[in-house]
């Protein structure tokens, strides 16, 4: 069975994540496939940033590794994780709506 990712399902999943995330002082944004095309046969690409950068001196990547370990998110359950090609992905295997979704997180820094 293949993989088929929608752009509903997405923001769906951005809609419940995002106010756990304003929690700890962050926002997320969708990108990739799911966005431009509608569709992903692959995962979904959710970006983080933070709301207030350097407000209180606690590196992005301290602030999510806590929402992940502390947040009991209603409906969403985070079952795998591994880093990307690089140092500022986070990939997760995410249990939502009875379906599981690889899901990129991006770690972005504002300049």
């Amino acid at each position: 069975m293949s993989l088929l990712i929608t752009t509903y399902e997405a923001l769906s999943l951005c809609r419940v994540l995002e106010p756990y995330f304003v929690k700890h002082d962050l926002h997320i944004a969708l990108g990739g496939s799911c966005l431009y095309r509608g569709t992903s046969t692959h995962d979904i690409d959710i970006f983080i940033y933070e709301r207030h950068p350097g407000k209180d001196n606690i590196h992005i990547y301290d602030k999510v590794d806590n929402l992940f370990k502390t947040e009991k998110i209603h409906d969403v359950k985070f079952t795998w994780s591994g880093t990307g090609s690089c140092s500022g992905v986070i990939q997760k295997l995410v249990t939502f709506n009875k379906k599981e979704y690889p899901v990129d997180f991006f770690l972005c820094h504002r300049l």
